[in-house]
């Protein structure tokens, strides 16, 4: 019998019917929930502005960060007041506030300070709970960001390996409640150490769920129409990191703002079960049956008809979706030199990785420093977020038309 890819299987089914529309319409939820792991600290680790209480020009219940008398009390650097250093009294300045004069204190002697009034007295992030103030802390917010990175490379490769072994469905199931339960775990943080261990298991153990839904949402898309599912997966992502920003805003402190986020994952987890398991792994591991189920599903979903050729071919064949040159459950490593075993092959890899390692650098360079800019963090994060939304939309008009490497290297180049 005539070997039979896949891809003519969805010809019968349809390629983009009712069927691959409720399939990629559950995967919304994991792209969501993927971008608020992944920017989450942006927002719970975000440094904030502050400088030096002055105890006897004002008092702890009515403090403004700016005042007339500022100038005399702290110094200035680029018209902001230093954050952890004020000029030493000549003597006991008065109690009335109001009557605070630079003739009180001594610009030529500056001191540490350990009590700070910041510009928005309503935000609360790690900084101010758990006095990350100062140079000497500066590294322990920035480190919050290093550690997430590090896991969400490991958990790329862990989940890969599980999802192999256990099947995509499982694997973002998992994902989806590790991640959320992890998440909320994590707004009960009582110190800086405790924060760190749960930001690191969160994305080990959670943030996998974009590319397992990616496969999930796509994996039964015909090849015409897999650009534009390519295009909303981004769409969808970029709304969902906009939608971090909206919550921001009203909500300011950072342990219900982590609640906001996570527990809708563990929610959608009621519904998140009818997802239907991968078909090209099913057929991987020789569950014909199975596989041929959930396209028949498919099919009488968007009011189709499987051939009996089809019906009879995954009846009688023994589909094979692995290399030949590989063993029926091969190693990591072993699949790791089947990688490598193409020269051309392996020369694309290293060009495509050190293309995807730039683009990640500067993306995550923009999008997280968007908070720092003037004006308010909230919208400017939301505005750099959405503004991937006319990128991905022109993916439609660019991949359908151009060749991909032309397509790279130009807006590499741009």
């Amino acid at each position: 019998m005539t070997q039979l890819a896949l891809d003519d299987v969805l010809l019968e089914i349809g390629t983009f019917g009712r069927f691959q529309l409720r399939q990629f319409l559950l995967m919304i939820l994991p792209l969501v929930f993927n971008a608020f792991s992944n920017l989450s600290y942006v927002f719970t680790a975000a440094d904030l502005k502050y400088r030096c209480y002055i105890p006897k020009c004002e008092s702890r219940n009515d403090t403004v960060y700016l005042t007339e008398w500022l100038h005399a009390a702290v110094p200035f650097v680029r018209n902001q007041p230093a954050g952890c250093e004020r000029y030493e009294p000549f003597v006991n300045i008065t109690d009335d506030y109001l009557q605070c004069q630079a003739s009180d204190f001594n610009e030529s002697a500056i001191t540490r300070c350990f009590d700070f009034v910041y510009e928005d007295k309503a935000a609360t992030t790690i900084v101010n709970e758990f006095n990350l103030t100062c140079d000497e802390n500066t590294w322990k917010i920035t480190f919050v960001g290093t550690l997430h990175s590090v896991a969400q490379a490991l958990a790329l490769l862990l989940g890969g390996l599980f999802s192999d072994r256990y099947g995509r469905k499982w694997a973002l199931l998992l994902c989806i409640g590790l991640g959320s339960t992890l998440g909320i775990i994590r707004s009960f943080s009582v110190n800086y150490e405790m924060f760190l261990v749960f930001e690191f298991l969160e994305p080990l153990l959670g943030s996998t769920m974009y590319t397992t839904a990616f496969i999930l949402g796509q994996e039964l898309v015909g090849p015409k129409h897999r650009v534009f599912a390519k295009s909303l997966c981004l769409v969808v992502f970029a709304l969902g990191e906009a939608a971090m920003g909206v919550i921001a805003m009203f909500i300011h402190n950072w342990r219900y703002y982590l609640l906001a986020l996570f527990v809708p994952g563990l929610v959608s987890l009621s519904f998140l079960w009818i997802t239907a398991e991968s078909v090209r792994w099913l057929l991987s591991k020789g569950r014909n049956k199975e596989a041929i189920d959930i396209l028949q599903r498919a099919a009488t979903t968007n009011r189709k008809t499987l051939s009996e050729n089809t019906l009879k071919y995954f009846a009688t064949n023994d589909y094979q979706c692995e290399s030949p040159q590989l063993p029926a459950n091969p190693s990591f490593f072993e699949q790791l030199a089947e990688v490598f075993r193409f020269k051309r092959l392996t020369i694309r890899l290293v060009i495509c990785s050190f293309c995807w390692f730039t683009n990640v650098m500067v993306y995550y360079g923009l999008t997280l420093n968007s908070v720092t800019l003037a004006g308010d963090k909230n919208v400017n994060f939301i505005l750099i977020t959405l503004v991937e939304i006319p990128s991905a939309v022109s993916m439609n008009f660019i991949l359908n038309r151009f060749p991909r490497r032309m397509a790279q290297f130009v807006s590499l180049a741009l």
